[in-house]
C-alpha cells in the first residue's frame, strides 16, 4: 500500500512538473490564456504536382501586437517540396534549384522563410496581391482591430502529388517578430474551412485544412534583453516616486544617451536616470476618484504607431471609464486582479511621435465609479488610490518603483 501511494505521488509530482515545463516552454500567459498567433493553411485547389493554398495568420492576443518591419514565418518541408509562386508575401531564400533547367521555382529551400509585403510596395503588382494581404508584417491585437489583426497570402506548392493522401504537413514551424520569438505547436488537421461568396449565395470549402498555434515567449526566456519602459508615480499632494535608477540601462553607459541637441544624431534616447525609451506616469487626483496617465516617448529615432497598454489594478471594474483613449475591461476568472487594455484613438492619439516632437506625450484620465450612499462600496477609498500592480506597454512589462514609497 505504501509503495503504491509513493508511486502515485511520484507520478502526480512528475505530471505537475511536466505541466509547468509545458507552460514555460510554450510561453503560457495567464493574463491572456487564449492569446496566440494562429496560422491556418487552406488547400483550395490541386495542381499537377501539388496544390495551391491560402495561409491566414491571425493575432488572437489581447495586449500584444506585431510591429514593423513585421513577422517572419518559416517551416521545414516533410519531403522535397518546392514553392512555385507566392502571392501577397515573399520567400526570403531561393535555396538550391539546380535540378530545374526551365521554369525555376521561387524557392527550393528545405526550410523556407516567408515575410509580408506592404500595401504601397511599388514592386508589387496588383495581380500579386490577394484579399487581406500586404500589411507590412504588422498585426494589431484582436482587441484593437479585428480587420488589422489578420493577414493572408497564397502559396503554390510543388513536389507533393495531386491528392489529399500525398499532401503532407510541414513541420518545425517558427514565427519571429522584431519583439521576440514564438514557440509553435505541431500542425494538426482540422475540419475543412468553409467559405461564403460575396453575395452570400454560395458556400465552398477547402480541400484540406491544418492549423498551427504559436505562443509568445516571455523576455525571461531570453538573455540580455533590456527593459523597454518604466512607471513613475505621483499625486496632487506632491508625493512623487520616480522610475527606479537604471530601470532599462544606466546613464552614459557606452554613450547611449543625449543631453545636447547635436548629440541626438548619434544617440537615440534622452538621458535620464532610468534610461527607458518609454515612461508612464501614474498620477492620482485626490478626492475625485481619477487617475491621470501620461505616456511619454523619450526616443529620438522611433515612434510608436498603434501603441497598446495593459494596466492591472484591484479597483478596475466594468464601470471604470477612460477619457481620451479606447479601453476594454479584462478579468480572467483565475485571477483576482482586474485589467484594462488601453489603446489610442485612430487619427487622434494612436501614435507616439519621437521625443521633442508634437505628439511625443499622450495623456488620458481613468475615472473610478463613485457608488451612491447606502450601497455597498465595492471600491474602498484606499484601493483606487493605490498604484497599479503591473503595466505592460506594447507587450513589455514595465519596471514599477517600490510601492511602499508611494
Amino acid at each position: 500500500m505504501y509503495w503504491n501511494r509513493a508511486i502515485f505521488l511520484h507520478c502526480l509530482f512528475s505530471l505537475a512538473i511536466s505541466s509547468l515545463s509545458f507552460h514555460q516552454i510554450n510561453g503560457y500567459d495567464w493574463r491572456d490564456p487564449l492569446g496566440n498567433i494562429t496560422i491556418r493553411w487552406d488547400i483550395i485547389s490541386p495542381t499537377p504536382d501539388g496544390y495551391v493554398a491560402v495561409v491566414n495568420i491571425t493575432n488572437y492576443q489581447k495586449y500584444r501586437k506585431v510591429d514593423a518591419p513585421g513577422w517572419k514565418l518559416s517551416w521545414r518541408w516533410a519531403h522535397k517540396e518546392i514553392i512555385w509562386t507566392t502571392i501577397g508575401a515573399r520567400v526570403a531564400d531561393q535555396g538550391n534549384c539546380r535540378r530545374f533547367k526551365k521554369n525555376v521555382p521561387t524557392s527550393c529551400a528545405k526550410a523556407p522563410t516567408i515575410f509580408d509585403l506592404t500595401a504601397n510596395d511599388d514592386e508589387v503588382k496588383q495581380n500579386q496581391k490577394i484579399d487581406g494581404c500586404c500589411k507590412g508584417g504588422v498585426l494589431l491585437s484582436r482587441v484593437q482591430s479585428y480587420h488589422n489583426s489578420t493577414t493572408a497570402f497564397q502559396i503554390a506548392v510543388g513536389g507533393e502529388g495531386s491528392s489529399n493522401i500525398t499532401w503532407r504537413l510541414p513541420t518545425n514551424y517558427t514565427f519571429r517578430t522584431p519583439h521576440g520569438a514564438y514557440s509553435c505547436s505541431r500542425a494538426r488537421v482540422v475540419p475543412n474551412t468553409r467559405f461564403i461568396s460575396a453575395d452570400r449565395r454560395r458556400i465552398t470549402q477547402a480541400m484540406k485544412t491544418w492549423k498551427v498555434e504559436c505562443s509568445y515567449k516571455p523576455p525571461s526566456q531570453f538573455k540580455d534583453v533590456p527593459n523597454q519602459c518604466c512607471v513613475s508615480l505621483s499625486s496632487a499632494l506632491g508625493v512623487n516616486t520616480s522610475c527606479p535608477i537604471c530601470s532599462c540601462s544606466c546613464p552614459n553607459q557606452n554613450h547611449s544617451c543625449s543631453t545636447k541637441r547635436h548629440d541626438r544624431l548619434v544617440s537615440k534616447i534622452e538621458c535620464t536616470k532610468h534610461m527607458c525609451p518609454v515612461n508612464i506616469n501614474w498620477q492620482v487626483i485626490n478626492h475625485q476618484r481619477k487617475v491621470r496617465v501620461t505616456i511619454s516617448n523619450l526616443n529620438y529615432a522611433k515612434s510608436y504607431q498603434d501603441w497598446i497598454m495593459l494596466a492591472e489594478h484591484p479597483a478596475f471594474d466594468n464601470s471604470t471609464t477612460l477619457l481620451h483613449a479606447n479601453h476594454k475591461f479584462l478579468s480572467p476568472k483565475s485571477y483576482s486582479n482586474k485589467m484594462e487594455v488601453v489603446w489610442g484613438r485612430r487619427g487622434y492619439n494612436d501614435a507616439l511621435t519621437p521625443f521633442g516632437k508634437k505628439g511625443s506625450s499622450i495623456k488620458m484620465v481613468m475615472v473610478f465609479k463613485r457608488y451612491k450612499a447606502g450601497h455597498h462600496d465595492r471600491i474602498a477609498t484606499a484601493d483606487w488610490k493605490n498604484p497599479p500592480d503591473a503595466i505592460f506597454f506594447n507587450g513589455d512589462l514595465c519596471v514599477i518603483p517600490n510601492t511602499t514609497q508611494f
